[in-house]
């Protein structure tokens, strides 16, 4: 029996986000160094300054003394998109449920990083920091994802979906089971590719 792989589903929704020879060369990158997270540290930045109730300006502390220079080229669009996003809501942290998803050895951590009260109204965000547009059949696939795992441990008012940083755009979840397949389908691939020598 073939040892599990455990994704975090950032790292899956960038998977299921690339085509063609792109999802070889991320999966090789993974295994080269499981931790890989490009956008890690502005994605912990924006969880901390919601957690510890810090202004919207707080969020730009995170790019203060950055020396990679890809991290230095693509970090302010995502602090301005979110400050866009923000606006003049008023937001409060709550702690965000979490769950697994597993396919054929493919353990995928469903882990929104945000759970907010957006004025009033209890939002759960799976946040999206790639500048490339999502197309509408991954949004689906990752919003089918997203409500089939964690809509039971949720109340119906709740909004829960991606938050496309980029474009400050909210895209709410939806289940459809043909989306099901796609992403069964999906984790195959990641796990050939997981097993090619």
């Amino acid at each position: 029996m073939a040892q599990s792989v455990s994704l975090s589903l950032t790292n899956f929704l960038n998977f299921v986000t690339k085509t063609g020879i792109q999802k070889l060369r991320f999966v090789e990158q993974l295994k080269r160094d499981e931790q890989f997270d490009f956008y890690g540290p502005v994605r912990d930045h924006v969880k901390q300054v919601h957690k510890n109730d810090k202004p919207k300006k707080e969020l730009e502390s995170v790019l203060q003394g950055l020396t990679n220079k890809q991290k230095a080229k693509c970090y302010p669009p995502v602090v301005k998109g979110y400050q866009k996003f923000w606006g003049r809501k008023k937001l409060e942290w709550i702690q965000p449920p979490k769950t697994i998803w597993q396919h054929a050895d493919i353990v995928v951590n469903v882990a929104p990083e945000l759970g907010l009260v957006i004025d009033g109204e209890v939002h759960v965000l799976k946040l999206y920091f790639r500048q490339e547009r999502l197309t509408k059949e991954r949004v689906c696939s990752i919003n089918h994802l997203l409500e089939q795992q964690l809509r039971a441990k949720l109340t119906p008012e709740v909004q829960l979906g991606i938050l496309d940083i980029h474009r400050s755009k909210f895209l709410p979840a939806v289940a459809n089971p043909d989306y099901q397949h796609l992403l069964e389908v999906e984790a195959e691939m990641f796990r050939r590719y997981w097993d090619k020598p």
